[in-house]
């Protein structure tokens, strides 16, 4: 893909970005109090140090072996595989320490245990955020820009209506919900689109 379209297709999932990020947050901020807003901002800040354990740091090695090695299948195969085990192992460590220590990481997060179940929620989705990093990282390595793109949007998407219906409804618990519910969606939303398009097969 070339340089032109590759900045057409990214300048339109930015573009799709802006436009629901701008629609999330006007909704938070009806709907949510300066507290809920805090605690939303909190359940970020920790999913953003949980993804960088997640992974252990490997989704730029796995884009850069993944484009220098894209013509070699056997490799490729080798490197997916390791880095598969590795995010596995990443996430069910992290998912372990969640589920026993959800009802302190409440406390900590939102100063109350209250929000242990939605906690413990996130914990047990870890394996999926890991494996959609997985999958977005290979498809940016073999340079699929368009379906990388596009799974982007679909989930974007997907996670904004779940996000405002859940806060229009429940307020800051239908939030926090919601951010817990769209990190498995963007993962079943990349699973789904390489069932039907096959970006891995060999020839």
């Amino acid at each position: 893909m070339n340089f032109l379209k590759t900045s057409f297709y990214s300048g339109i999932g930015t573009a799709v970005s802006l436009a629901l990020r701008l629609i999330t947050n006007k909704v938070m901020a009806v709907y949510l109090s300066t507290d809920g807003m805090f605690l939303l901002g909190q359940l970020k800040d920790f999913l953003k140090i949980s993804n960088v354990i997640n992974h252990a740091g490997t989704l730029n090695g796995t884009i850069s072996y993944t484009a220098k090695h894209k013509d070699d299948p056997s490799e490729l195969k080798r490197i997916w595989g390791t880095g598969f085990l590795i995010h596995v192992i990443c996430s069910a460590l992290l998912m372990a320490v969640i589920a026993i220590f959800s009802d302190r990481l409440s406390v900590y997060l939102f100063g109350t245990s209250e929000y242990a179940t939605i906690v413990t929620v996130l914990g047990f989705s870890m394996l999926t955020i890991s494996l959609q990093l997985l999958i977005m990282s290979v498809l940016n390595g073999l340079k699929r820009i368009k379906l990388y793109i596009t799974i982007q949007i679909i989930a974007a998407i997907l996670s904004s209506v779940i996000v405002v219906f859940l806060i229009i409804e429940y307020g800051i618990e239908g939030a926090l919900w919601a951010f817990a519910i769209g990190q498995v969606l963007s993962f079943l939303v990349a699973a789904a689109a390489l069932m039907v398009v096959k970006p891995f097969a060999f020839q």
